[in-house]
């Protein structure tokens, strides 16, 4: 077995989680040891697909008295072979990479999935000649950025903001912000062309906050060439840790909340009984299958978004044209007819007061009523829900997995049961979100915290 190459091979595939890539080397040596077997020369047999064979151990064959292919100190022992054939397979997909060409080749093809994601973003807010033109700017970037610094030395900005550190991925920003500031200044006959990357740039780091929930806080310059004649825009990021007066626009605001709605993932089980809601798992099953139907939902979700006013007034986030800080701690939402009114927020007994803020980051979404109390009263026909479920536990047969970080082990779980991928199944899961649904309302981070840890 290839230890050190095989860890090195997983942490490329962005299994970021320590646990995941220690687990994924110590099951591969236990089903060595276990049936007494080299991977390699396995691999080199038949790609592997004996061993998957042995290791296939389910329910029915413990209940049917079937021996186990290797000892598993468990009382549901078809658990534990679900992993150990993950493990494997994943080894298998490892050698599979090849040679270095190969992994070139692959790391390519990572890039161009993720640049094609950050196209079809920015189609929300430009037309899609525009979006087309930003995604040919950024493939510029990184070929320049690796003609200096190496070859795929720019993957590692979208890798930092993957792995969810934050110290990298400001260090990643500034030192890509710095490459192209250095030539912008240098190559006076590109200047057009340095002026173009660095604004698809920007937006791609806008792209790397909302799609990875990462906060950065370094400066990403916002200075526009002399030439540009639009007005010079703060990031995303900016704004979030903004102290002065400032506003944001619709777009600003659906990317918040649309990275709120597809990163908050609940568990609701206890001692193995009860339900998870991993949202980044439906969304991942849903986005790979290229169906538009789960981003759908939470577009409408977003629509009606209530924003709160002093008294009776209010409206949905359909009729908002952007919020106004004043840099005083004053929250202003104006409407599209150019009406405006004070921001306020529901706090935790119930009541509403006037939102305090001098930072965007404050804005938070909760739901009106909570989901928890549709998913009792509905846990018998969320069919989607408790398949899902069902897997995890049988993945988690150590329990060492939070059902609530579904980031750092939806992969590995989708890996062994590709089934989840189903239509039949992406069909049940619309049917349990629209039966658990439950509209949204803007709030007080702090508030929504507290009240939180008080429930």
């Amino acid at each position: 077995m290839k230890e050190q190459l095989f860890e090195n091979w997983l942490k490329d595939q962005s299994y970021a989680n320590k646990n995941v890539v220690s687990d994924n080397k110590s099951r591969c040596k236990r089903v060595e040891s276990g049936l007494s077997i080299d991977l390699d020369e396995e691999f080199n047999r038949d790609a592997l697909a004996d061993v998957l064979i042995k290791l296939t151990y389910g329910k029915e064959d413990a209940e049917n008295g079937k021996p186990l292919p290797l000892p598993m100190g468990s009382s549901k022992p078809w658990q534990g072979f679900a992993s150990l054939r993950t493990a494997v397979r994943n080894y298998r997909a490892f050698r599979q990479a090849g040679t270095i060409e190969g992994v070139a080749s692959r790391q390519r093809a990572c890039f161009d999935d993720l640049a094609n994601a950050y196209e079809d973003w920015l189609k929300e807010d430009v037309t899609a000649s525009l979006a087309s033109n930003y995604k040919s700017y950024l493939s510029q970037l990184k070929d320049a950025f690796e003609q200096c610094n190496g070859a795929a030395s720019f993957d590692n900005l979208a890798k930092s903001f993957e792995n969810g550190n934050a110290d990298q991925a400001n260090a990643q920003v500034l030192l890509c912000q710095n490459f192209i500031l250095s030539n912008r200044s240098s190559d006076t006959a590109h200047l057009g062309d340095w002026s173009n990357r660095f604004d698809a740039f920007k937006r791609f780091v806008d792209f790397l906050v909302s799609r990875y929930e990462v906060e950065i806080e370094s400066d990403v310059a916002t200075q526009t060439p002399q030439e540009d004649s639009r007005e010079s825009r703060p990031s995303t990021a900016e704004l979030r840790t903004a102290s002065f007066a400032f506003s944001l626009d619709r777009r600003d605001l659906k990317s918040t909340f649309y990275n709120r709605l597809t990163t908050q993932s609940r568990s609701y089980l206890t001692n193995g009984i009860g339900l998870i809601f991993p949202v980044r798992l439906m969304n991942t099953i849903f986005r790979d299958s290229r169906d538009n139907r789960f981003r759908n939902l939470i577009d409408e979700d977003i629509a009606r978004i209530k924003f709160s006013g002093e008294g009776e007034t209010s409206c949905s986030f359909n009729e908002v044209s952007k919020v106004k800080f004043d840099g005083e701690g004053n929250v202003t939402v104006v409407k599209n007819n150019g009406q405006e009114f004070e921001l306020f927020t529901r706090m935790r007994r119930g009541n509403y007061e006037k939102m305090n803020a001098l930072t965007a980051n404050i804005l938070s979404i909760d739901h009106v009523t909570p989901m928890e109390n549709k998913m009792r009263i509905h846990k018998d026909e969320l069919n989607a829900l408790k398949r899902i479920t069902e897997c995890f536990n049988e993945f988690n047969y150590d329990g060492r997995l939070d059902p609530r970080r579904d980031s750092e082990w939806k992969d590995s779980l989708l890996a062994a049961y590709p089934e989840l991928y189903a239509e039949e199944l992406r069909n049940q899961i619309l049917a349990d979100l629209n039966l658990i649904r439950v509209d949204y309302e803007i709030m007080d981070k702090r508030e929504n915290s507290s009240r939180g840890n008080r429930q």
